[in-house]
């Protein structure tokens, strides 16, 4: 079996890194798992991991791409919605890649997921649901201590909702972005042919190579 990661140390993540910068602006989706908001995390923390400012300088001038592209009609989820884009957003904080006060810059996000009724919700999982939700909110509070753009009744109710889930359902609530985005089918040499995304693209390997020495200075 071929280890994708170690071949990356070789001179192919260059190539994949240009030819992230080629096609970036070709996808309209600006989540976490598949759009800008993981693709620009990506580079900015590899371009901080290896001192890169050509990369880190196209990832500052496309952050705002994800602002631009959040829509209405977006879903709370992980994968797709406004609770992966905040947690992409706190990302960057905990990582000493902005500097921002996170209740300000994602209160229009938070508002819009507290649209959503958390006693009413079927979808409890990480990427899709609730559980994922609980873990945006829980890595707001490592990151910046207080959450003021989440108000306290919409943290009370969906402590209460959660309390109810099944074992298996609360311990999504654990689990974090790096452990749960899967690496592409392809080769790394194949990425010509693949997407971009963090979640089964080329951007993965990038994320994956150096998300805890950023963050964890591993």
């Amino acid at each position: 079996m071929i280890n994708n990661m170690d071949m990356l140390k070789t001179n192919n993540i260059e190539k994949i890194i240009d030819y992230i910068l080629l096609v970036y602006g070709q996808s309209p989706d600006v989540s976490l798992y598949h759009g800008k908001t993981g693709i620009v995390l990506a580079l900015m923390m590899y371009a901080k991991c290896m001192d890169s400012i050509p990369v880190r300088d196209f990832a500052e001038e496309h952050f705002n791409d994800i602002y631009v592209g959040i829509h209405d009609g977006m879903p709370v989820g992980m994968e797709y919605g406004l609770s992966g884009i905040g947690y992409g957003i706190t990302l960057l904080k905990k990582a000493g890649l902005i500097d921002c006060d996170l209740n300000d810059v994602l209160f229009d996000i938070d508002s819009k997921i507290m649209e959503t009724d958390p006693r009413r919700c079927k979808e409890l999982s990480f990427r899709k649901g609730l559980a994922g939700v609980v873990a945006y909110i829980n890595l707001r509070k490592e990151t910046e201590g207080m959450v003021t753009s989440f108000d306290s009744l919409y943290l009370n109710e969906v402590s209460i909702r959660m309390s109810k889930a099944e074992e298996s359902v609360q311990l999504e609530m654990v689990k974090s972005l790096i452990d749960d985005i899967e690496s592409p089918v392809w080769k790394a040499t194949d990425y010509l042919s693949g997407s971009i995304s963090i979640h089964q693209g080329s951007s993965y390997y990038l994320l994956k190579s150096i998300y805890d020495k950023v963050l964890f200075d591993k």
